[in-house]
Parts: structure tokens; sequence; C-alpha cells
């Protein structure tokens, strides 16, 4: 997706809470876990939200840190 749109993995955000999205978590311009994610996931993350994916986490975070 990346090059197909010219842009690299540091112009990336993405989200996750699990051992299965630690390497994304790693490997994006800013990763975010989900504030109910685990312990060795949110310590391989940019950001922690303050809301869980049931508390709408993800369109809070996009909201409040990166559209303001």
């Amino acid at each position: 997706v990346c090059d197909s749109h010219s842009f690299t993995m540091d112009n990336v955000c993405v989200f996750g809470d699990a051992a299965n999205d630690r390497d994304m978590l790693e490997k994006a311009g800013l990763g975010v876990c989900m504030i109910n994610g685990d312990d060795v996931t949110k310590s391989v993350s940019d950001d922690i939200t303050k809301y869980d994916n049931n508390h709408d986490g993800v369109a809070k975070y996009i909201e409040e840190c990166i559209i303001k």
C-alpha cells in the first residue's frame, strides 16, 4: 500500500492491543496501543489511548491527538 501511494511506513499510524499487533506497532511511524492492551504491547508502542475499543478509543485518539 505504501509503495502504490508513494509514502513510507514513517507516515503510517496504526492501532493495536495484543501480541499479533506488535510488529506493525514497532514498524509504523506512530504505533498506538489501546489502553486495554497487554503490557508488552504497550512497551513497544509510541503512545497509549485513554479509552479502549469498546469506548471509541481509536476515534477519540484521532480526534484528540492527530486532528487536534
